[in-house]
């Protein structure tokens, strides 16, 4: 009986030695269950895409710098996946990616654009309070503010848009139960200069929406484990180069000198009062910061601007009791009552006029003289090196 045990593993781990480790941890694969979602790695290993529901994805912000400073990875995609590879204007996520995305053919390839909705498929398993929430919670943003009409209205109005669906936004460490919901997501928008920043607020009025701007999410905003970096990381003139393995900006400051941000923060509490009823908090508010050339970073720090609170409570039958099986945001007194508040808060913020944002975009005298003396040092400069020719 010991022989046939000691047969037994041996042949097992022979077979496991035989095998990537990949694809012994590949369960489903084994089992031949279709997968939505697949990691695509190039030959070092290291996450360059997705395949999700069977198409290969290469997320990136620009997909010609990708392809210039990647032109193996871009190679070695084409080969194992032709025609089918495609292209998001998005940062590559670590996770299986779940919002709404517009695919694009590689340059050359064409410029149809493919909508694609990742869906999530229940496992069957059943899921925690806190998951079940935040799927609604967020769906529910999503079709009341994170809409095409709503979207368009606040980039109108030089607001960063709302997003509900991206992760990288939300903060992820806030309590979500059934006793306690605290809700936040935040994004920004910088501009590199005071003027830069006029002209884009005079665009956006004019119905059209540049591209002089940046728009970002601040990592470790929401971080409850270190320091919590500060909202002008991204305007202090402190470049410090990229990290070795990930080419990240090494400790999250920007290599080119952005002198003006405008932040949006958009938060959502709901809390039992008692037994008999629930109560709902939103509250949207945008902020400034802007500084010149010359400062190391914006002095004062930001100010704010638009600033909305909306209160609503919903009454509870009596009774009422929540639990993984039955949450908060399964009670349609409580979800009527959010929505009435999200709803009000959409008023709001479609009845913003764009042009407010002309009295945070004036350029001040002094921001004015010190762009007139940067442009007369280039003449200047210009015409000694004509001189000395």
């Amino acid at each position: 009986m010991e022989d046939i045990l000691k047969k037994k593993i041996r042949s097992i781990i022979q077979e496991m030695e035989s095998q990537e480790v990949d694809e012994m941890a590949d369960w489903k694969k084994m089992q031949g269950i279709t997968k939505n979602f697949e990691k695509i790695k190039d030959q070092n290993g290291n996450l360059v895409g997705w395949n999700v529901q069977g198409t290969p994805i290469v997320f990136t912000c620009d997909i010609q710098s990708f392809i210039n400073e990647h032109p193996e990875i871009i190679a070695e995609l084409k080969e194992k996946f032709g025609e089918n590879l495609r292209w998001v204007n998005k940062n590559l996520p670590a996770c299986q990616p779940r919002s709404k995305m517009d695919l694009q053919r590689l340059p050359g390839g064409g410029n149809d654009t493919e909508k694609m909705v990742t869906s999530y498929v229940h496992s069957g398993e059943r899921m925690p309070a806190r998951e079940k929430i935040l799927r609604k919670l967020n769906s529910i943003i999503v079709e009341k503010l994170e809409n095409e009409e709503v979207s368009k209205h606040l980039e109108l109005c030089s607001i960063p848009t709302i997003k509900g669906r991206e992760r990288t936004n939300i903060d992820r460490h806030s309590e979500i139960s059934n006793q306690k919901i605290d809700y936040k997501t935040h994004t920004f928008n910088s501009y590199e200069s005071a003027p830069d920043f006029l002209k884009s607020v005079v665009s956006r009025i004019k119905g059209n929406v540049p591209d002089n701007f940046q728009e970002y999410y601040l990592a470790r905003q929401f971080n409850k484990r270190y320091s919590n970096w500060s909202q002008d990381k991204k305007n202090q003139k402190q470049w410090a180069g990229l990290t070795d393995i990930y080419q990240l900006q090494r400790y999250g400051f920007e290599e080119s000198n952005l002198d003006v941000t405008v932040a949006m923060f958009l938060e959502i509490k709901g809390e039992l009062i008692g037994d008999a009823s629930y109560g709902w908090s939103v509250s949207f508010k945008t902020e400034h910061g802007k500084k010149i050339k010359e400062d190391i970073r914006i002095k004062g720090g930001f100010t704010q601007d638009k600033n909305i609170n909306i209160i609503k409570t919903a009454q509870l039958e009596p009774g009422t009791q929540f639990s993984d099986d039955h949450t908060v945001l399964e009670d349609i007194a409580i979800v009527s009552a959010l929505i009435e508040a999200i709803d009000e808060l959409r008023d709001k913020l479609m009845a913003i006029n764009p042009k407010d944002a002309l009295r945070v975009a004036n350029v001040r005298q002094y921001d004015v003289k010190k762009l007139d003396e940067q442009k007369s040092e280039m003449l200047f400069q210009r015409i000694m090196k004509q001189i000395k020719k």
